[in-house]
């Protein structure tokens, strides 16, 4: 549903009184008067629910669409889960992703879930998504203190592949993760995804994603897991959410001496030559080294599962990297790697 659809379905459920409050709120400065609007638009006690005039709707529409890209886009993202973004981005994040009008909130309800898809971040070659499941009836919410895995079948994993290549964006390496809202008390289950993707920088795509619970048995004694076949995993399917995936994060270029070219952003890395990774470990991976003249080194340990390096077998050598957590890079002035260093290109 496109971002005016969605508008238009929100303002419809306002009565009068309610539109013209929203109105008196809009101001096209400050955001205070911006998160009036959020607060007017994200309540949910209705009392009298009856369609508002098509002239006030058209002024509120035009009014709205004036606001900042702040606002407009909080209209329909009120439903995100801004900790579970914090969850697998680190503390924090949540708040800078919705600053950045980087939430997406969409929601999808199953028989025994409620499903809000609260980020899909893509950089036109690298993609990540947060989803959140919440119980609908108590025996959903007794199961999920079971802690159950979150995955995908190869089969929904190709399908979802597949409805993307149909549209001219590829997606390849990568994989997903799950958890809990709270590892000692939870209520909610949390899925992650990040893949490698290629996609036009001025489209839009969209593809179905049915997430499933992965069978957790007990192997003598201690937790494993047992591979099940695609039938089994989609028996178990929780639900389906849509993705709508844009290119909405920009690199920034750098470059090493001898015409490498990596780009940057918060979420990770991109470079055209392979270095080795050592994701998970303690040892020294990259360093940055910022505009005030200090530097920092990261280990191995602040690089995410969805990492990989390739030594030119598919397509050349290359390496990309997805951060443990969202990571300011806006100081960055170079970027060394294996000894390489790669410099900003300011021109």
């Amino acid at each position: 549903m496109s971002f005016e659809d969605r508008l238009i379905q929100t303002l419809d459920s306002l009565d009068e009184s309610e539109a013209e409050r929203l109105m008196s709120g809009i101001e096209l400065r400050g955001k205070g008067s911006e998160r009036s609007v959020i607060k007017r638009i994200s309540r949910t006690e209705r009392t009298h629910i009856r369609p508002i005039r098509s002239t006030l709707m058209f002024a509120v529409v035009i009014s709205l669409f004036l606001i900042a890209t702040v606002t407009a886009a909080a209209a329909y993202v009120i439903s995100a889960h801004k900790e579970s973004v914090d969850k697998q981005f680190g503390e924090g994040a949540g708040d800078k992703l919705e600053s950045s009008a980087l939430l997406d909130g969409a929601v999808f309800d199953s028989e025994h879930y409620k499903l809000t898809v609260d980020t899909v971040l893509c950089t036109g070659e690298q993609l990540s998504a947060v989803i959140t499941l919440e119980p609908k009836d108590e025996e959903t919410l007794a199961g999920i203190k079971q802690l159950p895995l979150l995955g995908l079948s190869n089969r929904g994993f190709e399908s979802f592949a597949a409805e993307l290549a149909a549209q001219g964006c590829s997606i390849s390496g990568g994989g997903y993760s799950s958890g809990f809202d709270n590892d000692d008390d939870p209520t909610k289950l949390l899925f992650f995804m990040g893949y490698d993707c290629g996609l036009a920088p001025d489209r839009t795509y969209t593809a179905s994603l049915s997430i499933c619970e992965k069978t957790r048995l007990k192997v003598e004694g201690a937790g494993g897991y047992v591979s099940r076949s695609d039938d089994e995993l989609e028996a178990n399917s929780l639900g389906t959410v849509t993705l709508t995936i844009r290119k909405n994060i920009d690199y920034r270029r750098f470059e090493s001496a001898d015409g490498v070219e990596l780009g940057l952003c918060d979420i990770g890395f991109r470079c055209g030559a392979y270095h080795e990774l050592h994701a998970f470990e303690d040892t020294p991976s990259f360093t940055f080294e910022y505009k005030d003249g200090t530097s920092k080194t990261f280990p191995g340990s602040e690089i995410g599962n969805f990492s990989f390096s390739n030594k030119g077998r598919y397509g050349g050598s290359y390496t990309k990297v997805g951060f443990a957590r969202l990571t300011d890079t806006s100081e960055v002035m170079a970027v060394i790697i294996e000894g390489i260093r790669y410099e900003e290109v300011t021109k």
